[in-house]
C-alpha cells in the first residue's frame, strides 16, 4: 500500500508507541470523514438532509470499524471525500482555489489507497455528461490533476525503483486468476456491501438506482453523488464476477452513496425506512461493539 497511514501513525506516536495513540488515527480519519460528509451534504442539500447523512454515517458497521481500526481505509475515505467536497465546489461555483484543494485532497486519497485512482474517472465522467462541461475552468481541471500526481510522486519514484512491484502486487491481488465466472463472490461481494453499509439502507440504495437512474442523471447535484458511487460499485462488482474481492474495496462508494439516501429519505413516504434503517443501524452498532453481551 502507499504509505500515508504509516505516516500518520509514525506521526500520532512521535511522543510513544502505546495502542491509544496508533488509534488516534483512524479515529481522527472518521471524525473528520463524518464532519465532511455532513458539510457536503449540507453544501449540495440543506442541514436536515446532513443530519440524517451524518447518522447513516455514523450508524454503518464501516464507520464503526473504520473509527477503530488503522488501516489505509482510514485516510483513504477522508481524501476521498475531501476531494468530493472541493471538486463540488470547483464545477458548481467555478473558483481557481477549489479545483487546487481537490487536486490535493486527492493526491492524498492516493497516497493511502490505490483505490483513490477511481475518483478520477467517476468526475471526468461526471464532467463530460454535465450539462456543466461548458462553463468548467478546464485549465484549472488539468493542473488539479497535476497536483495530485505531484503529491503522488513519491510512490510513483519509490515503484520505479523497485519493478513497479507495489503495482504489480495489488493488480495481481484484485484481477489476477482465471476469467470465469463465480456466482459466489459475486453473492459475497454484495451480501458485504449489506453489511458495511447496513442491509436496508444498501438494498434502497440498490433500488434507488434501478428505479430512478435516468432521472438521476439528469439532476446534476444527484449526478455528482451517483458518478463516484457507481463507479466503485461497478468496477469492484464486476471484479468479484471472477474471483473473490474483499469488501472493504468498495468502501468509498458508500460516501456519496449516503448522502443520496439521505436527500430520498428526507421525504415523507421514506420516513419509516429511515426510521427502520436507523434501527437497525443501532443493533448492528452494539453487535459489533458488545459481542460479548450477546
Amino acid at each position: 500500500h502507499p504509505p500515508m497511514i504509516a505516516w500518520l501513525i509514525g506521526v500520532t506516536t512521535l511522543l510513544g508507541d502505546a495502542e491509544w495513540l496508533i488509534r488516534l488515527v483512524p479515529l481522527g480519519c472518521a471524525a473528520l470523514t463524518g464532519l465532511t460528509i455532513w458539510r457536503l451534504a449540507a453544501l449540495i442539500y440543506t442541514p436536515a438532509i446532513a443530519d440524517k447523512a451524518l447518522l447513516i454515517f455514523l450508524l454503518s458497521p464501516l464507520a464503526q470499524m473504520g473509527f477503530t481500526l488503522a488501516t489505509p481505509d482510514a485516510p483513504l475515505i477522508l481524501g476521498w471525500v475531501l476531494t468530493l467536497l472541493y471538486a463540488y465546489r470547483a464545477f458548481f461555483e467555478q473558483r481557481c482555489r477549489w479545483y487546487y484543494l481537490a487536486g490535493l485532497a486527492a493526491g492524498f486519497a492516493l497516497l493511502s489507497k490505490y483505490t483513490a485512482i477511481l475518483l478520477l474517472p467517476a468526475l471526468i465522467g461526471f464532467a463530460l455528461c454535465s450539462s456543466l462541461r461548458r462553463k468548467l475552468l478546464w485549465r484549472e481541471l488539468l493542473i488539479a490533476v497535476g497536483l495530485a500526481l505531484v503529491v503522488f510522486l513519491p510512490v510513483i519514484l519509490w515503484n520505479a525503483g523497485q519493478d513497479w512491484v507495489s503495482f504489480r502486487f495489488q493488480l495481481d491481488h484484485g484481477f489476477a486468476g482465471p476469467r470465469s465466472l463465480q456466482a459466489a463472490t459475486f453473492f459475497e461481494f454484495l451480501g458485504v456491501q449489506a453489511v458495511a453499509l447496513g442491509p436496508l439502507f444498501f438494498l434502497f440504495l440498490l433500488y434507488l438506482i434501478g428505479r430512478h437512474l435516468p432521472a438521476m442523471l439528469r439532476d446534476e447535484k444527484q449526478a455528482f453523488l451517483l458518478w463516484p458511487c457507481l463507479t466503485v460499485l461497478v468496477f469492484f462488482a464486476y471484479a468479484a464476477l471472477f474471483k473473490r474481492a474483499e469488501g472493504n474495496w468498495a468502501a468509498p462508494a458508500h460516501v456519496s452513496g449516503i448522502i443520496l439516501l439521505a436527500r430520498w429519505l428526507d421525504q415523507q413516504r421514506y420516513r419509516h425506512l429511515y426510521r427502520a434503517g436507523v434501527a437497525l443501524g443501532i443493533i448492528l452498532v452494539l453487535l459489533l461493539k458488545l459481542p460479548e453481551a450477546f
